[in-house]
């Protein structure tokens, strides 16, 4: 959402774009990899979560929750990432979100302008886009096989599984280059949402 000009959670979780999104992902992508005890509904739980973050009142920023995001990341969707490859399977739209952070951590908004990106691996990061030739004054996209081999090399974000997995980088490069060339929106309703 932060890419696409939103500020606040409920900006983004009121855009029906992101709102399908992550709806989407929660049923077909998160819900169904998650061993519950019985008589948890969680389709009812991610209804629930979505009209919390769609309340103007609670005013969280995008960017607080995007600070981190190196930490967050291993934790929040890579463990997924990990049983869908397992069964053979490339999740879209947390590819997407993977590539979104890929994107994000170059510090450069969509529309030129930087921004501060506060993650305590943002100077290698940063580095390594620019040593790559992704990040080179605006966004190389050509550059992104690269820039996406040299992240994924990152054991302490990825592991030392992910790299190894030819069709995930393949997608993933796939899918920053498209953010990078024409927009998470464009993305999102060519590719993701269904």
């Amino acid at each position: 959402g932060f890419m696409a000009g939103h500020a606040y959670v409920a900006d983004a979780a009121n855009d029906s774009d992101f709102q399908k999104l992550l709806l989407e992902m929660w049923q077909d992508e998160i819900i169904p990899t998650l061993r519950m005890p019985a008589g948890i509904d969680l389709q009812a739980y991610a209804h629930d979560l979505m009209a919390r973050y769609q309340n103007p009142e609670l005013h969280h920023r995008l960017y607080q929750i995007a600070m981190d995001g190196s930490q967050k990341l291993p934790q929040r969707l890579l463990g997924t990432l990990r049983d869908h490859i397992a069964s053979n399977r490339i999740p879209k739209r947390i590819l997407l979100a993977i590539a979104g952070w890929m994107r994000y951590v170059t510090g450069i908004h969509e529309n030129g302008n930087s921004f501060e990106v506060q993650d305590p691996l943002t100077p290698k990061l940063q580095q390594l886009a620019k040593d790559t030739g992704f990040l080179n004054g605006p966004l190389n996209s050509e550059k992104a096989p690269e820039y996406v081999k040299q992240l994924l090399q990152l054991e302490e974000i990825f592991g030392s599984d992910l790299a190894n997995h030819t069709i995930f980088s393949q997608q993933l490069t796939s899918v920053l280059q498209e953010l990078t060339e024409n927009g998470i929106r464009s993305v999102l309703r060519q590719n993701v949402i269904a």
